[in-house]
């Protein structure tokens, strides 16, 4: 058997493994069991980690009614607490929670990154009673 011939035969074999791992670990979007006051400010954290900034504010039972948090720029107010006014051009920051396996993690749209998060339960988004 030439070496040409040999690489014929296993070229199919491992691209159907690769398939076949690569499958498996597909992204689920994903909900929040219960989100405990540790998984929120873990949350906090993963979101300073994954965009930058301060930790943001987020409601009691982030991620449990939905797999998207957005995350908008606070408008500038005035003197008198009033908007300034004017356009803001930035878009709001998309965060998803998401299952990879086992693991439970943030994902950051904008530079692709994924956090995993090991405070909080998660289930796939379908699965919510």
């Amino acid at each position: 058997m030439t070496a040409h011939s040999t690489l014929g035969l296993l070229l199919p074999a491992i691209l159907m493994i690769s398939g076949c791992q690569s499958t498996s670990a597909q992204p689920l979007a994903a909900l929040s069991k219960h989100t405990s006051p540790a998984a929120k400010q873990e949350i906090q954290q993963a979101i300073v980690k994954l965009k930058g900034g301060v930790a943001p504010g987020l409601a009691d039972d982030v991620f449990e009614k939905t797999d998207v948090l957005l995350l908008e720029k606070t408008q500038a107010k005035d003197r008198q607490g009033l908007p300034v006014m004017g356009r803001e051009f930035e878009l709001a920051s998309q965060f998803q929670l998401q299952l990879r396996g086992e693991v439970c993690g943030l994902f950051y749209g904008k530079t692709g990154a994924f956090e995993p998060l090991t405070q909080l339960e998660c289930i796939p988004k379908a699965g919510k009673q």
